[in-house]
């Protein structure tokens, strides 16, 4: 068993104070194999002073919680693994944050 743990993902976006885009990331890992995935998004707030928590349990898909300034939780959302699939299935979508993007990035596209 594995724990991956990157505590401020988007560093470069949180020091120029453009918070929405930093997270906390936590993968678990079995046999080398990821089994759970985290993100936090506590800076991000779409709009409310609520936090945002994303995780994905394989096989049994991603799911969102969302918590209010108080620590309850209001409201949790599953994303169908399948539909999900099928969106993206003709796509094809490359990610890349500002901060990483470079001449290898673009050689890659």
């Amino acid at each position: 068993m594995k724990v991956v743990i990157d505590p401020l993902d988007g560093t470069s976006s949180f020091i120029a104070k453009d918070y929405k885009v930093a997270t906390i990331l936590v993968g678990l890992l079995y046999k080398d194999k990821p089994v759970f995935g985290f993100v936090g998004s506590p800076f991000y707030s779409m709009d409310s002073d609520n936090i945002f928590l994303f995780f994905n349990l394989t096989n049994l898909g991603v799911y969102r919680i969302e918590i209010d300034t108080k620590g309850n939780i209001i409201q949790t959302k599953q994303f169908n693994k399948t539909s999900y699939k099928e969106k993206i299935k003709n796509s094809e979508k490359y990610i890349i944050s500002r901060s990483n993007y470079s001449s290898i990035s673009k050689k890659c596209i």
